[in-house]
Formats: C-alpha cells, structure tokens, sequence
C-alpha cells in the first residue's frame, strides 16, 4: 500500500497484519485525532446536541491505490445499548445506523456528514395529498393507491455542500413513503409514521417528495414475484464472494433483495460506497435498492442464484483500460472468470485486478477480453 507523503504519519497505525488475509483495513484512532473531528462537527447544526449522541467512529483505509486512511462516523441517538459519549470502533467491526453519518480527515478532523432526521417534522394532509397527485400518474403493480396502505413520514435531510466557496449545511423537508398492498393489519389509506419507518419487504413501492419544491424525487416499485432473501442465504452469498474473487465486502453498505426472472428466484446485490450510506448489510425489497448512474467500483452490481450458487458481480461505468472489474464464479467448474476492457491503441500486456476485489483462493482462474476480438500478448494478472 502507497501513501501520500503528507498521509504517511498515520501508517503507523494501520494494522499491518489486518490488511493480510483478514483484509481488515483498519486503525485506531487517537484521542487527539478524534477530539479535532468532535470539534469539527460541533460547529454544524445537528437535530440535537453532539453530546447527546452515541458516537461512534472508526479507522478505516479507502479502497484504491493511493489507500488514504480516513474515519467513519456514526451519531446515534440515546437509547438502548447506545449511551451518550464517544465509542472507538476497532478491527472488523461495523458501525451501528445512526441518525447521522459520514467520513472525516484524520489530517486536521474536517468532516462531511448526511442527516436523516425522521419524524423530525409532520406532513400536513394538503402536503400529502399534493404527494399522492404526483404519484398517480405513475404505474403501480396493483393500479391505483386506493388499493394500497400508504405509510408516510416527515424527514429533515441535511448535509454539506459547498455554496458561494464556503462549506454549508443544507436542510431540506422530504416526505417518505411506503406503499404496502392493502390486507391483513396493512389498511388502505393514509398513515403518518413517526420517527424511522422499517425498510419495505418483498412487493410494494417506496417514494420521496421535496416538500419545499413541491416535487416527487423519486418512486420505484418492486416487481411482482419479490421476495426477501434470508441471513443464511446473504452469508452464503458473501462467504462465496470471499473467497472466488468477488468485491472486497468491509467497507460496502451491501443491500439484497430478492427477485424472480423467468420464476427462478435471484438475490440481487448494489453494494454502496456513499457519504450515509454505512457499510454492512442491508435486506430489503428490491424498491429500496440503491440506484446510480456511472460511480465505478463505489457502486457494484451483484446477482447470485441461491440454488445453483452461480454469481455475477460488476462495477458500474465507465470501465477503464486495463482493469478488470467484472467477475462470474461457476460453481460446476469451481472458476472465476474475470473481465477486463481494453482499448487495442492502448494495448498492454496484462489487466490489473481492481483493488475494490480479492484475489480468489480457490478454484481455476480465468480472464476475458472486452473487446474480445483482441488480447494482449501475454494473459494474466499482477
């Protein structure tokens, strides 16, 4: 792993032997490292106080050549095992889900944060009917929302941008919704939520609406056939994943969602490296899937057959020369086929695995050429 000079102070608390087979890359930070963070973010507007948050934060290595160490931070609000005051996340372990998130630099504190403040405020009918015009002219699996129980809740979304060349909170009203069909406990009409509302499992819609602009954002409905994938089947997935080559699993928020292609149930993966969007793993409908256009290897796609145990996983666009970014892992075969895109005016002698994946540790290894008419002269990965 290469520094940059002014990162190499902080080598020293990598844990060398966490980046070896565990691939834990992790550190502790310092006292005086987090102290410098913790007064970095009590200058922003909270939806509460800063101390009255469960604080965690962790030291983690960015996935990519250049490996800057940096620190990722959870608030969570009071209540059950979560106390008020600062709690120091070592080795593997993951971050709880707290109300605000983000990474800071250990090199001075400066930090970017996401708020998701649910229940921070309540839509009144007119906001939420102005919401539901907007959703009818899309279309829903069971036609219109009459046939579904509505589930809304008031959210106060803050995060940092950059306005006039200094660095601002922005604070903005959204209204989240969750379309379920209407039977059982679930009853047609309006439902106002509050505080967080579980994710949605299986078929159904979910939507967002900027309150202040009057405008629906966003609205993704499952497809019929959704199902909800099991733990057993998540931990089979990402212990394949381990050790045939797939990504590198510890810093991906990793969502799952069951889906059906031809009646052949699928698990579909959208592993995440984003500002709120913590790594761990996330089960879910697969309305709830992130989505995003370009992002590279912060962004991968991942299909696994539960029964056949065959598995696909790619980075989104656009794909550079010379790395592989794709894999495929036949089970029948016990081998991983790689991906690698080439441009023939460029040519070289070997693609580079990207360093978002492992390395496979077991079962025959092969590569392919995008485009295939050409390869370069020598196979092979280094």
């Amino acid at each position: 792993m290469r520094l940059p000079l002014f990162l190499l102070v902080f080598a020293a608390v990598v844990s060398t032997a966490a980046l070896g087979e565990d691939d834990c890359r992790c550190w502790t930070p310092s006292a005086d490292i987090i102290a410098a963070v913790e007064a970095n973010i009590a200058r922003r507007s909270l939806p509460r106080g800063l101390d009255q948050y469960a604080r965690y934060y962790a030291g983690r290595v960015a996935l990519g050549r250049r490996g800057e160490p940096f620190i990722q931070i959870s608030l969570v609000p009071p209540g059950g095992d979560h106390l008020p005051g600062i709690h120091i996340v070592k080795g593997r372990m993951s971050l709880p889900q707290g109300e605000c998130a983000g990474r800071a630099n250990p090199e001075g504190g400066k930090s970017s944060l996401r708020c998701l403040h649910f229940g921070g405020w309540t839509p009144d009918p007119e906001e939420i009917a102005a919401m539901e015009t907007k959703m009818e002219g899309h279309l829903m699996p069971l036609g219109s929302l009459d046939r579904y129980a509505r589930y809304y809740v008031g959210v106060i979304d803050s995060f940092d941008a950059i306005s006039g060349g200094e660095d601002r909170t922005i604070s903005e009203r959204t209204i989240r919704g969750r379309l379920v069909s209407a039977e059982g406990n679930d009853l047609p009409g309006v439902h106002v939520v509050e505080g967080r509302m579980p994710f949605l499992a299986g078929e159904g819609c979910v939507t967002r609406f900027d309150a202040g602009r009057g405008q629906l954002t966003s609205f993704h409905c499952a497809r019929p056939g959704a199902w909800t994938p099991t733990d057993a089947q998540v931990a089979d997935l990402e212990d394949l994943l381990r050790h045939h080559g797939g990504p590198r699993l510890e810093q991906y928020g990793r969502h799952y969602s069951g889906i059906s292609e031809g009646g052949r149930p699928l698990i579909r993966g959208a592993f995440v490296i984003e500002l709120n969007d913590l790594p761990g793993i996330y089960i879910h409908s697969e309305a709830e899937s992130p989505m995003m256009s370009d992002g590279g290897c912060a962004f991968v796609a991942v299909t696994y057959d539960p029964s056949s145990k065959a598995t696909t996983w790619r980075c989104n666009g656009p794909h550079l020369h010379g790395l592989i970014d794709q894999g495929t892992y036949d089970p029948l075969n016990d081998k991983t086929t790689y991906k690698c895109f080439v441009v023939r005016s460029l040519a070289r002698d070997s693609c580079t695995l990207s360093p978002s994946f492992r390395a496979p540790d077991s079962g025959t290894v092969d590569t392919q050429f995008n485009p295939p008419q050409w390869r370069p002269s020598e196979d092979g990965i280094h």
